[in-house]
């Protein structure tokens, strides 16, 4: 049983992705490409934190290329500031 964090069906000319599943588990499936689209699994919890907030994206040769991403909350916004603040100063 193998453990995918997200599939996502692709088509590789023009790079706009038609599916994506989120975390699984599933046997081994064979995978096929017809008419050039394409399949990429990436890892269990792969920039869970970031991916979650993709709003546009491009898959090309399977390469991800993040055009949006939508604003963090605000409360992520400000912990991040501090997190900033922190390590320029030496203190994490």
């Amino acid at each position: 049983m193998n453990q995918i964090g997200a599939r996502i069906v692709y088509d590789n000319n023009s790079g706009k992705p038609l599916l994506r599943y989120n975390e699984f588990e599933h046997d081994t499936i064979q995978q096929r490409d017809t008419l050039d689209l394409r399949v990429l699994d990436l890892p269990y919890g792969y920039n869970d934190n970031e991916f979650k907030r993709v709003e546009k994206y491009t898959i090309k040769d399977g390469v991800i290329t993040i055009q949006s991403l939508l604003p963090l909350p605000q409360h992520d916004y400000i912990n991040e500031l501090e997190n900033q603040i922190l390590e320029l100063s030496g203190l994490i």
